[in-house]
């Protein structure tokens, strides 16, 4: 296990849909993967300041199915951050197969507001706005950061690797990769030879993001991770508010606070009801 190994992936991250859609079961075309979303950038608790940037994040997935079909599959997020630790995400793939419409979180470390709309011509035009209160945030992120050492001894068949410092993506960044060599039936491993698995991650320092990690696994599949097109200006403070004309819905609950959020809302089709019932995290939850 390491320590502290991937400090910008551990966070908060929310999706609130409009109630109206709720019902609607989210689908993807057979003989494809989709790949997990592992990047936290928006962190509740560690609020990096003077550090503002807007990139593209992409992650593409490979597996192996039990008949031997390879399939494939990507995932693409907009992201943004401002000088105060503000920050935005906005997912690039359709919330609902067959709909326009994208998921936007914003998280304002300002305010300690979280905000969650949809954007695209399907959108109910329609902001949630939960507060979250914190009592230790971490302003700063540390400028010469070392990937965390492991809690036990890696034991054999295990290797950990600080590789050093170069350009990658545009950034400079340094890199950790940990390997394992997995043994016929171990982790997934259905060959009869021993397989070896990979996780390597590159942290920038100076943005204090992840921009490429890799992982393989024993059962063949991967993940490759990437941050693009970064741009290091300061994002226009629109971006962090929700769009002009949208209705405001506020939770009587901050994040934080146990049980049910409950959101009245007012949606185009009154038939389809007016209570969107949300997790203590903002996740909404299943219709009964």
């Amino acid at each position: 296990m390491r320590l502290a190994a991937r400090v910008v992936l551990a966070g908060f991250a929310a999706v609130c849909i409009a109630a109206q859609l709720s019902a609607q079961p989210r689908t993807r075309p057979a003989k494809t993967c989709v790949p997990p979303d592992l990047s936290a950038v928006q962190s509740i608790n560690t609020v990096k300041k003077d550090m503002p940037y807007s990139a593209r994040r992409v992650s593409a997935c490979e597996e192996t199915l039990p008949d031997g079909t390879v399939v494939k599959g990507t995932r693409t997020f907009l992201e943004w951050r401002d000088s105060q630790g503000r920050t935005r995400r906005e997912s690039r793939d359709p919330l609902f197969e067959g709909q326009h419409l994208y998921e936007v979180d914003v998280t304002d470390p300002v305010e300690h507001v979280f905000w969650t709309w949809q954007v695209g011509k399907d959108s109910p035009h329609q902001a949630i706005k939960t507060k979250y209160e914190m009592r230790n945030e971490y302003t700063q992120f540390p400028l010469k950061y070392q990937f965390g050492n492991y809690v036990h001894s890696q034991g054999p068949g295990f290797k950990d690797e600080r590789l050093g410092p170069k350009w990658l993506n545009g950034v400079y960044a340094t890199g950790d990769r940990f390997t394992q060599v997995c043994k016929p039936g171990q982790n997934g491993n259905k060959t009869n030879h021993p397989v070896t698995t990979t996780d390597e991650t590159w942290l920038s320092v100076d943005l204090g993001l992840i921009v490429q990690s890799l992982q393989t696994t024993a059962d063949g599949s991967s993940l490759v991770e990437n941050l693009f097109d970064i741009d290091r200006s300061e994002p226009a403070p629109s971006l962090f508010r929700p769009p002009a004309g949208f209705q405001i819905l506020e939770s009587p609950k901050t994040l934080q606070d146990p049980g049910l959020h409950l959101v009245k809302i007012k949606p185009k089709n009154p038939a389809k009801g007016t209570v969107m019932m949300l997790s203590p995290h903002g996740t909404p939850l299943a219709k009964h």
